[in-house]
């Protein structure tokens, strides 16, 4: 059984520069139709080898089929996609790219920049892992993708699209900064993006886990106040009125984070896309400047048209998308005024149940302690949806910044303005 290689076991790798980037376009069938110069040099085919031949004459053995599975598959529903490629040079040499994938009119649009976050390397294990195991079981990819899938989630990302988001984010800055010194205030406000999102939908999540604890007590309350024979009619009430409390609250807490997953998605998406038009818009810079050599088949100006045609594209879409998102944070924070509300009505009754109980000389009784616990967990549920509301804030403010990276920060020439979001109102 054939081993994927090893880095040691290759020649060397085909060394690009990390302000480079490179772009091939293929067919719907995946045959190259056109490239940059970049793209030829760093896979060492003569334009003859390339113009006309499957893209897969590139691929290197060590990739793992769930890649591509999940690449066809999105690109196929007209969804663009990020995803970390090992591609294998004529030479036998070795690169790596982070290859952003869209549908172009007749076919498909790949540009690959140098991968240098941090990230990197750790897919670069996950890749190796799962090759192996590809091997190993002689895995098909409609096994192997959805295996790449569960261990994204083993590994705490809630779909691919999310990983992407991520991948993406981090290498473009991890890029900026090495071009420019610094990774500038809109890809700060990315990684802000990311960060606030994420940690919004974990306290999504725990006020629903504090939900189910407060549904425990509440029938505690209820089997313990049905003991005490000389007020049951009392703690009836007051278990009762809790008891509904908690299903009205359980059933917001569910609407509520279905739109902080919603958040998510959509913040997911709307990065993506706002990187893929600053690439996409680099690309037609960097393309309109090369030296196509003569006797090529590529016809520059055509192929500068449908880059320019696309990257206008994608800005537009990136522009759609940050509306949206903002649109979708504003819906989010209405769903966290409800749940300020319900949280408390939640503390009145529970105030209401320790007042009276205290008022019968009960303050030692298991029904006093069991209210005082519905207590604090009615206070670490406003603490969280405080908490919630403060990112929501701060996520409108970093979405503005984050606006203006759809242009980039070339080394040649002087960024155009940025993408202008319209006022709420």
């Amino acid at each position: 059984m054939r081993n994927p290689s090893s880095p040691s076991g290759e020649r060397n790798e085909a060394h690009f520069r990390i302000e480079e980037l490179f772009f091939s376009r293929t067919d719907d069938r995946g045959v190259i139709r056109s490239g940059n110069s970049v793209f030829q040099r760093v896979s060492h085919y003569s334009w003859d080898d390339l113009i006309g031949a499957p893209h897969k004459l590139i691929r290197h053995p060590d990739m793992p089929k769930a890649v591509f599975y999940l690449l066809w598959e999105t690109i196929k529903s007209g969804r663009p996609i990020g995803a970390y490629v090992k591609n294998r040079a004529k030479t036998g040499q070795y690169y790596w790219v982070f290859a952003i994938v869209t549908p172009i009119d007749g076919g498909f649009l790949s540009v690959r920049l140098k991968p240098s976050s941090t990230l990197f390397p750790a897919v670069e294990g996950e890749y190796r892992k799962l090759r192996q195991a590809e091997l190993a079981d002689d895995l098909a990819a409609d096994i192997s993708g959805p295996a790449l899938l569960a261990r994204l989630g083993d590994l705490g990302w809630r779909n691919y699209a999310a990983f992407q988001a991520r991948a993406a984010v981090a290498e473009t800055c991890a890029r900026d900064k090495a071009l420019h010194g610094s990774v500038g205030d809109a890809g700060c406000a990315m990684g802000r993006i990311l960060e606030m999102s994420a940690a919004n939908l974990d306290e999504a999540k725990s006020v629903l886990r504090l939900c189910e604890k407060l549904k425990y007590t509440a029938i505690n309350l209820s089997i313990h106040s049905s003991k005490d024979a000389a007020h049951r009619q009392l703690f009836n009430v007051i278990s009762s009125n809790f008891a509904r409390v908690c299903d009205m609250l359980k059933a917001q807490v569910v609407d509520f984070i279905a739109s902080a997953e919603d958040v998510s998605d959509r913040i997911h998406e709307g990065l993506f896309l706002l990187i893929v038009a600053r690439i996409q818009t680099e690309i037609v810079s960097l393309f309109r400047d090369e030296h196509v050599e003569d006797g090529t088949e590529l016809d520059q100006t055509r192929e500068a048209e449908l880059l320019t045609a696309q990257s206008h594209d994608y800005s537009d879409r990136a522009r759609d998308s940050l509306h949206d998102m903002q649109a979708r944070v504003r819906a989010f924070q209405w769903r966290c005024d409800e749940m300020k509300e319900h949280v408390g009505a939640l503390g009145v009754t529970g105030d209401v149940g320790l007042i009276e109980t205290a008022r019968l000389d009960r303050s030692g009784s298991v029904s006093f302690q069991l209210l005082e616990e519905t207590a604090r967990v009615q206070e670490a549920m406003d603490v969280a949806l405080k908490g919630i509301v403060e990112r929501n804030t701060a996520l409108e403010r970093a979405i503005d910044v984050a606006s203006t990276y759809d242009r980039p920060r070339p080394v040649r020439a002087a960024p155009p303005g940025p993408i202008k979001l319209k006022k709420a109102g």
